[in-house]
């Protein structure tokens, strides 16, 4: 009795493997029992039973007890082998060592004794764990014992018609078969060609990649019908078809399209018994056509961690059968039936199954299942070897692979405020409708191919050449074993090793063109076409240092890696959106020439200015400095925020408003020219930064200003301001319509902090006329240091001491502001407003204390 795959029967025959017999009238019987029955059964004097198992199951599965009635025999294949076996065996070891020892130097390990000859035993268990995990690598399911399977299958299939060396390239060329992609990788980024003919005798990745199919199951099956030579009989082959990819669906589909051919696909997983497997596979060859040009495929999807390795090998050997049945009723059609058994692996989980070669099956390794052209428009596999990473990206439909990473790009910019949902999903839709502008992806393709060609693999040692021009640029990804674990196989590994490439690219570029919110405008009609020219300019202008910077660092960096995205505000905590395109490289540009241009006469400086401009890229990309009114008004709002600081109570837009006056005053008329604007303001920066602080501290008094801008001289108007300045101060406490809803006490404390911004812009602004002669000038002059100034500073003083501490009702300050002496301050008339307001709330407990510390300090300071 040979027993093979019988542990549910061991326990039923412990009587008969202790040999209790029972002898009646020279018969022998014994128990068997099974349950809860048992029988007396007869049994020859003769009988003898073998159990043949796994040598692991023997070692670590079967109980000691069972194995303790046995005599045991290890039995291996070379025990089996002639003279000429062995002789190949020893050539597939040497070949198989070479395989492994490319891999081992790839992994930086090359310096390293040379490894063990594969298949030997006893030097594995003595073996480094490193090399144990090389050898293991390059075929999935590899056990020590393969390489014999492999040289019986062939003496079974070939007899004695094939020369050793033929059946030695053979053999070579089956194994290849079964090499994981990123092994085949890993030897093309160790060796070229010649070396590759030198090593192995023949060039494997090509071998691999180009007259083999391991791309995905429906090509591999489209190749299989194709070529007949590899059948396993003449009605068509079974293969067992490893692979890293997961169950994901049902791919007959994919398989009539690209082979022409019926499909049955079954899950191993699913069937319950043995039974479901035989009726799943009878209904498949009952189905057989019986017309020539029909075909029909059997796929059955097993995954070692849910369907046991044993019922794997249960299924294969049912396949056998019933196609060997088949075979022998006559009426199959030549090349109609494909099996394929597809073994769905884990990485890191390959010990779970092992295979042995077999003369009835093919074998193959798989990457994917799925169709390679269905992953995100991505060059195949063998189209993306020995290609420089330059090449592979450039033949990339651009448009779709952006559409489906901008997301991504989008998810790691860091924006210097605060988003809201609805502005990221108005941003998506914008870019969604940019990536149909066949300009702006141009401009994104042409500058990530750029940064790829420029871009050194190495900084220390750029001789090593750029990133885009590295050949072995999917090495490193073979030897990721993480990345190959997340991405499910290699051919998506690849993939994402591209698409994160422009993502992060994507980013950067994307950082930069939406640097003050530019990026919107993109969608205006009317500057479509400046943006364009304006951003490309950008890209290659030495202004852009971040941006050169973080797209060289991009070609390494991690997929969650973050950019920032730029802000030109002068007050970089609050960012501005922009209006006119590309605003900032306009200013910066044109500021470069600052620096000359201040150093010549003012009457010179606009033509001087004007002829620089002539020699700029800004004239080259068709920036007319005369851009209209509409975009001059757009570039004065982005200038404003540029240059000037972010004041609390007057916005960007009144700033803008400001400054043009202010230009235009001393221009002498209208604004028409951004070159105009530059020259202006550097002659005038000083005046309207005065200004807007001014006017920032004191608010109500804009109106009046912007009509002072508007009249008075040049020369005088900063006078002209702060006397408008302190006498709106003033009229503010003389109205009590500015307490509204915060009250009279944070009011004051709010109008104190307003006067001290002023105070200290008149310090400033009378150190530098104190020795101004103009009469003019000298009685506006009076007017601040006799009337104004002392007139807020009395008062000031008086919320101080008297107001706050108390906290008077607003109709107090008012009616003493209002009873204040018009024209000069220093007089009695003030001090005997002072007291009557003294008199009035004097009744208040610790009025007379602080009236007299207020009335002390108006005496000392005013």
């Amino acid at each position: 009795l040979v027993m093979v795959h019988c542990d549910s029967l061991y326990e039923s025959l412990y009587d008969l493997l202790n040999q209790h017999y029972m002898e009646y009238a020279g018969q022998r019987y014994v128990r068997i029992a099974h349950g809860s029955k048992a029988k007396q059964c007869p049994i020859h004097r003769l009988f003898r039973v073998i159990v043949v198992t796994e040598i692991n199951d023997a070692y670590y599965r079967l109980a000691p007890p069972l194995l303790n009635r046995f005599e045991k025999q290890i039995f291996l294949r070379r025990d089996l082998m002639e003279r000429a076996d062995e002789a190949l065996l020893s050539r597939l070891k040497k070949f198989w060592g070479a395989v492994t020892e490319c891999m081992l130097q790839q992994r930086g390990r090359g310096a390293e004794p040379a490894p063990a000859p594969v298949g030997d035993a006893e030097a594995q268990e003595d073996g480094a764990e490193d090399f144990e995990a090389a050898t293991q690598r390059p075929i999935a399911g590899y056990h020590a014992d393969l390489l014999a399977s492999l040289v019986f299958m062939l003496r079974r299939r070939r007899g004695d018609s094939a020369s050793a060396d033929e059946l030695c390239d053979e053999a070579k060329r089956l194994l290849v078969r079964m090499l994981t992609p990123e092994a085949a990788c890993m030897i093309a980024a160790s060796l070229d060609a010649q070396e590759m003919h030198s090593k192995f005798g023949f060039d494997l990745v090509s071998e691999y990649f180009e007259k083999q199919r391991h791309s995905d199951l429906p090509s591999f099956a489209e190749a299989l019908v194709a070529d007949a030579a590899s059948w396993s009989d003449r009605i068509g082959a079974q293969v067992m078809a490893l692979t890293y990819s997961p169950i994901r669906g049902k791919i007959g589909q994919e398989l009539q399209r690209t082979a022409d051919a019926r499909c049955q696909e079954l899950s191993l997983h699913e069937l319950s018994s043995s039974q479901d497997i035989e009726k799943s596979v009878n209904q498949f060859y009952n189905d057989a056509p019986d017309v020539a040009g029909e075909k029909r495929f059997l796929i059955v999807h097993a995954d070692p961690v849910a369907a046991s390795p044993r019922m794997i090998e249960h299924c294969r050997f049912v396949c056998e059968k019933l196609r060997a049945e088949f075979i022998k009723k006559g009426r199959s059609v030549a090349g109609s039936m494909f099996v394929i058994l597809v073994v769905h692996l884990q990485r890191g989980l390959d010990n779970l199954f092992s295979f042995d070669y077999d003369s009835q099956w093919s074998f193959v390794f798989l990457d994917s299942v799925e169709q390679s052209a269905d992953l995100e428009n991505m060059p195949s596999l063998g189209h993306m070897l020995h290609k420089p990473l330059l090449e592979v990206v450039s033949n990339i439909d651009f448009a779709k692979l952006l559409q489906t990473c901008f997301r991504s790009s989008l998810s790691r910019m860091i924006y210097p405020h605060s988003r809201r949902p609805s502005d990221l999903q108005a941003q998506i839709r914008s870019i969604l409708a940019y990536l149909e502008d066949t300009n702006f992806v141009t401009i994104v393709r042409n500058w990530t191919l750029l940064i790829l060609k420029q871009t050194p693999k190495n900084l220390a040692k750029p001789s090593e050449g750029t990133v885009g021009q590295d050949t072995n640029w999917f090495a490193a990804i073979a030897g990721a074993a993480h990345e190959l674990a997340l991405a499910g196989t290699f051919r998506a590994a690849l993939h994402n090793r591209i698409a994160v490439l422009v993502s992060s690219m994507l980013t950067v570029l994307l950082a930069h063109l939406d640097r003050n919110g530019g990026l919107a405008l993109l969608g205006d009609p009317n500057k479509r076409r400046l943006w364009l020219n304006l951003s490309e300019a950008s890209l290659s202008s030495d202004l852009a240092v971040r941006l050169r910077t973080e797209s060289m660092a991009a070609t390494q960096e991690e997929a969650t890696a973050q950019h920032e995205v730029g802000t030109d505000a002068q007050t970089g905590a609050r960012p501005f959106t922009s209006r006119f395109p590309v605003s900032w490289f306009v200013s910066r540009s044109i500021d470069n020439a600052r620096h000359t241009i201040e150093t010549l006469p003012k009457e010179n400086q606009m033509s001087a200015l004007a002829k620089i401009y002539q020699a700029s890229t800004l004239l080259d990309v068709g920036l007319d400095p005369e851009v209209g009114d509409a975009l001059l008004d757009d570039y004065l709002a982005d200038f404003a925020a540029m240059h000037l600081d972010w004041t609390r109570l007057i916005d960007r837009e009144m700033q803008k408003n400001v400054m043009s006056k202010m230009l235009q005053r001393c221009k002498g008329g209208k604004l028409t020219s951004i070159l105009e604007v530059h020259q202006l303001f550097w002659n005038q920066e000083r005046h309207v930064a005065y200004c807007i602080k001014l006017l920032n501290a004191v608010p109500d008094a804009l109106f009046k200003a912007e009509e002072l801008i508007a009249t008075s001289e040049m020369t005088l108007l900063n006078l002209d301001l702060l006397l408008l300045v302190h006498q709106t101060l003033a009229n503010e406490l003389r109205g009590q319509q500015k307490v509204g809803e915060q009250g009279p006490h944070q009011f004051y404390r709010e109008w104190l902090a307003r006067k001290t911004v002023v105070a200290g812009l008149t310090k400033d602004l009378l150190s530098d006329h104190g020795t101004h002669h103009s009469p003019a000038a000298q009685e506006r002059l009076a007017r601040i240091k006799c009337d104004t100034e002392p007139r807020v500073e009395s008062l000031a003083l008086f919320l101080e001491y008297v107001a706050v501490p108390l906290n008077l009702p607003s109709d107090v300050v008012s009616q003493l502001a209002s009873e204040l002496p018009e024209g000069k301050i220093r007089q009695a008339k003030t001090l005997s407003a002072m007291l009557g307001m003294a008199r009035g709330i004097s009744d208040q407990e610790g009025a007379l204390a602080y009236i007299s510390a207020f009335l002390e300090s108006w005496t000392l300071d005013v």
